[in-house]
């Protein structure tokens, strides 16, 4: 696929996502985001636990890539954010989204460091284990989200991981302000599905991510 058919789908997809999203939302001060070493620690502590956590790196797609709260006890995870103008927009988000099988939930880490969001992609992608579909939707909603978190008043940290499902794939992302520097972690163990998540993110993330910015 060409490099800028890629651009337009990711583009319309989050155009799509947005919708629901931003409906209804209103937006905090977001003062409380600033350049700090935490961050940075945090970012590294992100990837440390997607490499902890990984599942199944020979067969990825047979795990389903879960987000639902019931694939992660809240005494590792912390408790899925429901509440408050963030989690209520990503329950508006997945009443628009949950009938092709797609989900998000941020959690609040236990030790409060940073905010985990799991996604999981749509029923269809995953059962034809379309990497180039996953790759998209995937990359749409990590850049949606760290686009928007620091307009949300009530996120508890500088610093968030958008997973995909339980995998070791993670778009991190810390701030400056309001604008994000982020990383890529992508290693499933199927090298088509880790080639895609990467080009994905080339291509999302071009203006944000760390190794263009130093």
């Amino acid at each position: 696929m060409k490099k800028s058919h890629l651009i337009t789908l990711i583009v319309a997809f989050i155009f799509i996502l947005a919708g629901g999203f931003f409906m209804g939302m209103s937006f905090g001060n977001n003062g409380f985001f600033a350049e700090s070493e935490s961050s940075t620690a945090s970012s590294k502590n992100i990837a440390t636990q997607s490499l902890e956590d990984s599942k199944n790196l020979t067969e990825p797609y047979s795990g389903g890539f879960p987000a639902n709260p019931s694939a992660y006890p809240p005494e590792k995870y912390g408790k899925p954010i429901t509440t408050g103008d963030f989690g209520l927009a990503l329950s508006i988000l997945n009443a628009g989204i949950q009938d092709k099988g797609q989900e998000v939930y941020a959690y609040r880490t236990p030790d409060n460091k940073f905010v985990d969001v799991r996604y999981s992609p749509s029923d269809k992608a995953i059962s034809d284990k379309d990497a180039q579909t996953i790759a998209i939707e995937y990359m749409a909603m990590a850049k949606m989200i760290i686009d928007s978190y620091p307009n949300y008043s009530d996120v508890p940290t500088e610093t968030v991981g958008i997973y995909l499902g339980n995998s070791t794939v993670v778009v991190s992302a810390a701030y400056v302000g309001d604008t994000p520097i982020t990383s890529l972690l992508a290693y499933t163990g199927d090298s088509e599905l880790d080639l895609k998540l990467k080009l994905a993110y080339d291509v999302t993330f071009a203006d944000s991510d760390i190794s263009n910015l130093f």
